[in-house]
């Protein structure tokens, strides 16, 4: 499996949904790849190469979406999401009935971000798709496709006679797409006998700063409720951020049974930038769960507490691979100098994962010398560190990025290929091609055969 595929979606859908090993490349490494590889750059973006490279990357994602691979077809996904070109969301419309359900929630947001016809309905139906993944997925698509006609539809689903699990993805929608009008609706729905309906209501509610969720909220957070329905509790008591809702998030965080609740509750408190809960957060930092821990470290710095540092860094040297990524990436928020050097350490890790992670962050920051060097990893003998040096790219590179990575869209592994055309797609702006008055073409694509 490999995180570097998959550590771009909208995320988003966030989140890592697929790892890679570790992989072995030192400093000398790096060093010898420095001087065996040079990328000339270009002084200058060319609207006519720009449209050349687009069309190929294009026809690398399409083939990429018949590959047998879910993760090769998942990621073709989302760089045909990243083209925001109709012909692109067409294909992707085509993987929304995958067997695979990251291939199906891949295809959700390239649909919302394509916008082809039909999107809207599409997106609507997978609200009852059974796969947690899939229904997240298509709940994020819909907020980028508002409209008054996809609020009434929602309205209509979550008053039933529905599944349980699409009227309540469409009741917190409601609340997500900020629904004024809605909250009559939602508060008849807080006494629901369903609990997951209850809940997703009312934490609707919270999102509109209606108080008249708050109750439900608390009782939905107890340990004998569903794991599901506890984390739309923590969900919605970090739109709260009333004191109650505070006080409720501390005491998930230190008490549910659940790492996910404890997870989510954490986010919550950061989320709601709740200054005085550093300590449970500090407590939270050793927590047996890496997950709970990451989230812990990574709410104290949205509130600015640099204790965080020290467990990032940690996580960031030993842990499971998609800790490494998220506890890079959290490091890179900090301004804070020991961030700094807690990732140019890391950069020259042993651990290639470890280290092109944090090349990442560094070009983020600004870090001078740090972009050459993830670029020049684009060359390395290891395809898993020519997929994660791509794909970061992709979301912290320049467009003088797409010279070298388009050489890597020949590359023998399909999974380079992919990374690579993904990356292209996301640096290459059609806007700016317009403007430049070379419209990028939208021609009909097809699958590869």
């Amino acid at each position: 499996m490999r995180v570097g595929l998959r550590v771009g979606i909208g995320a988003a859908l966030c989140l890592a949904l697929a790892l890679l090993s570790g992989c072995g490349a030192n400093e000398a490494d790096v060093d010898e790849l420095s001087q065996a590889f040079e990328s000339p750059g270009r002084k200058s973006g060319s609207p006519k190469t720009d449209e050349r490279l687009r069309l190929r990357a294009l026809e690398v994602l399409g083939a990429s979406a018949r590959s047998t691979s879910p993760d090769i077809r998942a990621a073709a996904a989302d760089g045909l999401g990243a083209s925001r070109s109709k012909s692109a969301g067409e294909l992707a419309a085509q993987l929304l009935s995958d067997p695979s359900a990251s291939v199906r929630a891949s295809a959700a947001a390239a649909i919302a971000l394509t916008k082809p016809g039909g999107a809207a309905k599409s997106l609507l139906g997978m609200l009852s798709d059974p796969d947690e993944r899939v229904g997240d997925a298509a709940s994020w698509a819909l907020t980028m496709v508002p409209s008054a006609r996809v609020t009434a539809e929602l309205r209509r689903i979550a008053l039933g006679p529905g599944g349980s699990r699409q009227r309540q993805r469409a009741a917190l929608l409601l609340g997500r797409m900020k629904s004024k009008g809605s909250e009559t609706l939602l508060a008849r729905l807080t006494a629901s006998d369903d609990a997951a309906i209850a809940a997703a209501a009312a934490a609707a509610l919270g999102y509109l700063g209606d108080g008249r969720g708050t109750a439900s909220l608390s009782r939905f957070a107890d340990a004998g409720f569903p794991v599901g329905v506890r984390l739309i509790a923590a969900e919605g008591f970090s739109r709260v951020g009333s004191p109650v809702a505070v006080v409720e998030l501390r005491k998930m965080l230190s008490d549910d049974p659940s790492p996910r609740v404890r997870a989510a509750a954490a986010s919550g408190l950061g989320i709601a930038g709740a200054e005085g809960s550093v300590w449970q957060l500090l407590h939270g930092m050793s927590d047996s769960s890496v997950r709970v821990r990451i989230a812990a470290a990574e709410a104290l710095g949205r509130l600015g507490d640099e204790r965080a540092i020290k467990v990032l860094r940690k996580n960031l040297m030993k842990g499971p691979a998609w800790a490494k990524a998220r506890a890079a990436r959290a490091l890179g928020s900090f301004k804070a100098d020991a961030a700094r050097d807690a990732l140019a350490a890391a950069a020259r890790s042993p651990d290639g994962l470890v280290a092109v992670h944090a090349l990442g962050s560094l070009t983020r920051m600004g870090e001078s010398g740090s972009a050459g060097r993830l670029r020049r990893l684009l060359s390395s003998p290891d395809s898993s560190l020519r997929t994660e040096a791509a794909t970061i790219l992709g979301g912290a590179g320049s467009d003088d990025d797409t010279t070298v990575l388009a050489k890597l869209l020949d590359d023998p592994k399909s999974h380079v290929r992919v990374a690579a055309a993904v990356a292209v797609m996301k640096l290459i702006d059609p806007g700016r091609l317009a403007a430049s008055g070379k419209k990028a073409r939208s021609r009909p694509l097809r699958w590869a055969h």
